[in-house]
């Protein structure tokens, strides 16, 4: 899938071989409301909300992130930070944005039970992707997926969270890249991806 021309894609990004799955099931899951937490790159993102365009789906797209956590200070200028917002005004204007802030900040800005779709970047710390987790659960609704970014990248908080609550839920996880966890958090979901999670495969 080509995401037209964002400024911050970069082939080294290893969640790129994530994004056929994730463009499928945003198109199978039609979220209303679409929620990622933790924006490093972009791709995942913007790569739903691709998936949402050129679909015509009635989804609402929000990325919620500082831009300045950890290492990512260095990784991203403010330079990139706003080419992003740039293009997605551009692109995806409509539907879709960005919040340059802190989950204390943004919470408010959703009602409980709203979210369908939750995306964690969870290659920070144990911590902070717990709390992030904890902070959003009560905003998803009864039909809500949440994915999870870096389930096998080491001593991360996808590791570890993916560790408490895979037996609690149906779920699929991708090994390749770091690692993608697939959580269905209700009993909710279209047929076609309840068929997939009953099979309970490791890709």
């Amino acid at each position: 899938r080509d995401l037209h021309s964002f400024p911050t894609r970069r082939s080294s990004d290893l969640v790129l071989s994530h994004i056929p799955f994730v463009a499928w099931l945003v198109k199978e899951l039609q979220p209303a409301t679409f929620v990622q937490l933790g924006t490093q790159s972009g791709n995942l993102y913007f790569a739903a909300c691709q998936t949402v365009a050129e679909n015509s789906l009635p989804t609402r797209c929000w990325a919620v992130g500082t831009w300045q956590a950890e290492e990512l200070a260095q990784r991203h200028s403010v330079q990139q930070e706003a080419g992003a917002s740039d293009y997605n005004r551009q692109h995806f204007g409509a539907f879709s944005s960005l919040l340059r802030m802190g989950d204390a900040q943004a919470l408010p800005r959703f009602a409980p039970g709203s979210i369908d779709l939750l995306l964690i970047d969870g290659r920070y710390s144990p911590e902070t992707v717990r709390n992030e987790y904890e902070s959003w659960r009560d905003r998803l609704s009864d039909h809500a997926v949440v994915l999870l970014v870096g389930i096998e990248q080491a001593d991360s908080g996808a590791a570890a969270l993916w560790q408490q609550l895979q037996p609690q839920y149906p779920h699929l996880a991708f090994a390749h890249a770091q690692g993608l966890g697939v959580l269905a958090v209700s009993g909710n979901v279209p047929k076609a991806f309840q068929s997939v999670l009953d099979r309970k495969s490791v890709v």
